[in-house]
């Protein structure tokens, strides 16, 4: 049983709720204030330079990304997810690899492995 899942990297805040994947793209246009959408190009732990509700960083807004995209493909699949590989820009370091598997291991998500995509972020 394979499941192939895509998103896209968006994230909205509008009131106390954050938007992600397609969700955030839908109201992107209509809140362009409250609008992320380089934070896995820029994935790292530095403090963002406006609010994102929970959300305090870019890894923080992968985090929530993540977990959305981990619940949708746990609902598509009729079994358990056995593993996972992530499909990563070829630019990136040992930093936002280390924070992508540090965030996957936070949602107890099963690592098979990682390659290089053809596009970067």
């Amino acid at each position: 049983d394979r499941v192939k899942h895509s998103s896209t990297g968006y994230a909205v805040l509008e009131g106390n709720t954050l938007y992600t994947g397609a969700a955030g793209y839908e109201r992107a246009r209509l809140n362009p204030r409250r609008t992320y959408d380089r934070f896995w190009s820029q994935l790292d732990q530095q403090p963002l330079g406006r609010a994102a509700g929970d959300a305090q960083s870019h890894a923080d807004l992968a985090y929530f990304h993540l977990r959305d995209i981990w619940n949708a493909v746990s609902q598509e699949s009729d079994n358990a997810v056995k593993g996972v590989i992530f499909a990563v820009p070829p630019d990136f370091g040992k930093p936002q690899l280390a924070l992508l598997l540090g965030i996957a291991q936070s949602l107890e998500i099963p690592v098979a492995g990682l390659i290089a995509s053809a596009e970067r972020c």
